[in-house]
């Protein structure tokens, strides 16, 4: 009796161990490589920018120096230069699904998170006085349901 229960125990955990090899099987879709001080690393080549589906280090700088530069048009002024984005460091994390807190941030449903670790600098102009931001942050980047890249802050916890 006690054999018979080894063996079908054995079994059961011969099943669960292969059944966790096939889930953490390397799926090179979902699979972000680390992009750092200029290097870019893809998982798949893409077009240019904005028409494409995969996030690059391109698109990334793209969507933070229109956010900085429509930061300093709110302003009013007229006497403003265009914001000066200098990038340090850009890490991608490995992508995920929209879940229904990133949906109830305006996040369309089964959208592909994207996290990104981005270190830069904002060098802002108004009216000739100079002013310099640093960031260092986590953002989710996803596509929103016009097809436009957009950022989400992430607030709670670093990239896995």
């Amino acid at each position: 009796m006690k054999l018979q229960f080894s063996l079908f125990t054995v079994r059961i955990v011969f099943v669960m161990l292969f059944s966790l090899a096939l889930a953490c099987k390397d799926d090179s879709k979902n699979t972000n490589q680390l992009i750092d001080n200029g290097k870019t690393n893809t998982t798949k080549a893409s077009t240019n920018s904005e028409n494409s589906d995969d996030l690059t280090e391109d698109i990334v700088k793209q969507v933070f120096t229109k956010q900085a530069n429509s930061s300093v048009n709110e302003g009013g002024s007229t006497d403003t230069k265009p914001a000066s984005v200098a990038f340090q460091s850009i890490q991608f994390g490995i992508t995920r699904k929209a879940n229904i807190k990133d949906e109830s941030e305006g996040v369309p449903p089964g959208a592909t998170m994207y996290p990104v670790r981005v270190k830069y600098t904002v060098v802002t102009n108004f009216a000739g006085k100079e002013r310099e931001n640093k960031y260092d942050e986590d953002y989710y980047l996803y596509k929103d349901k016009f097809g436009a890249w957009a950022k989400l802050s992430m607030k709670a916890g670093p990239i896995k």
